[in-house]
């Protein structure tokens, strides 16, 4: 039986380049797609005045899924954009609910490595928030030396009740060839409602698999200055116009790092400048992107949590650029809702030497701008309670 190609609507590939056999002779034949080198596992070859490309690289670039059908002796190629119903997106997250219902953040952790040795781009996304998804290409399994070893080492906790999660993965090994490494990666887990934990943040700290795991908001390398590169980004809707078109990075030249966000084409800087090198804990994590106030409008909170202290920044769009709403470093910094509002208040923490807890100050939403409150408060199970109360006393808030 001849072998068939089927392709599906939406997706073009070109597979054969007629060209002269003598323009690419003297050098290796480069695969772009979409503007992006693409480096396959099987490079590409010239036969005969064409170039002979492997499809799956092409297609899976162009956003589609290709699979081989064994029985019909058929590449079947088809595009991931195609719109879903209601029932279907409703089947689609009650499914990946299940996946996340674990009993801890480790199981999560394990679970995802399993989908990342599995070769599972799919199931490596059901693990991942919303924010971060469309970090991990189609093809993030694409590469054929499969990923037969991950490593995970515990990383402490970044604040609140999310967990970090070192990861080593490997290639091999093969016969007499030792194992190599593949990529490193730290995950961030936080709790999810009804027992579900969720990944909200991962930092790629290694890739040598040629950019199958994680691609560069293009929109956003070309506009940045010669010789630095996009260590972390998250899609983001920061103006709240119900769509996701701002980003927010870190962009560095390895050593030194900057903080911005991305919005119609420039790049808004956040903060002061960030040592890269090889800390794992910079640069530091968005926590959150809601809005925080009770104002209407979505607010972006990051913090970098350091040795003993936690630098928290909280910045909006006020219609013109992104300014500080609030910024403080201090051994903890908490958002909570004293009232039951809705509009969270922020708890700043220190802990002087002579005592075990964090004292906090109390700082509220305030004709416009955060205020500092009276009084000095202590944190005990939950609740804030100024310092000359004790635990049996009755306290007005939460």
């Amino acid at each position: 039986m001849k072998k068939r190609l089927l392709i599906g609507g939406g997706v073009a590939a070109i597979l054969t380049l007629t060209m002269a056999a003598t323009a690419l002779a003297a050098s290796p034949i480069k695969l772009i797609v979409n503007g992006r080198e693409i480096k396959p596992d099987v490079a590409p070859q010239l036969v005969n005045g064409r170039a002979i490309v492997p499809i799956r690289w092409v297609a899976e670039a162009l956003g589609a899924r290709v699979a081989w059908d064994a029985e019909n002796n058929q590449v079947r190629v088809t595009p991931l954009t195609e719109p879903q119903d209601a029932a279907a997106r409703e089947e689609l997250e009650l499914l990946t609910s299940e996946l996340r219902t674990v009993a801890s953040p480790r199981e999560l952790v394990e679970k995802y490595a399993q989908a990342l040795r599995t070769r599972n781009g799919a199931l490596v996304r059901a693990y991942l928030a919303p924010e971060i998804k469309d970090q991990v290409l189609p093809r993030i399994i694409g590469v054929s030396t499969p990923i037969t070893t991950v490593e995970i080492e515990e990383k402490g906790t970044p604040g609140g009740n999310s967990q970090r999660f070192l990861l080593h993965a490997y290639f091999g090994p093969y016969g007499d060839k030792p194992s190599t490494p593949a990529f490193s990666q730290v995950v961030t887990v936080a709790p999810e409602e009804g027992g579900r934990y969720i990944i909200v943040d991962i930092i790629a700290l290694e890739d040598i698999t040629n950019g199958a795991f994680w691609e560069q908001p293009r929109e956003v390398v070309a506009a940045l200055p010669e010789g630095t590169r996009v260590f972390r980004w998250a899609r983001l809707d920061a103006d709240g116009d119900g769509q996701q078109n701002e980003i927010y990075l870190v962009y560095g030249n390895g050593e030194i790092g900057r903080y911005a966000l991305w919005r119609a084409g420039r790049l808004y800087p956040l903060g002061s400048e960030v040592a890269l090198g090889n800390q794992i804990f910079t640069p530091p994590l968005i926590e959150s992107v809601r809005d925080i106030n009770g104002d209407g409008r979505p607010e972006v909170r990051w913090a970098d949590a350091g040795a003993d202290a936690v630098d928290t920044r909280i910045y909006a769009w006020d219609g013109r650029e992104f300014t500080a709403l609030f910024e403080r470093t201090a051994n903890r910094v908490e958002l909570v809702d004293l009232d039951g509002d809705g509009a969270l208040e922020i708890a700043v923490g220190n802990r002087p030497r002579s005592l075990a807890a964090p004292l906090f100050k109390i700082y509220r939403w305030q004709d416009g701008k955060y205020v500092e409150q009276p009084g000095t408060f202590r944190e005990e199970d939950g609740r804030y309670l100024p310092q000359e109360e004790t635990a049996n006393s009755q306290p007005p808030r939460k």
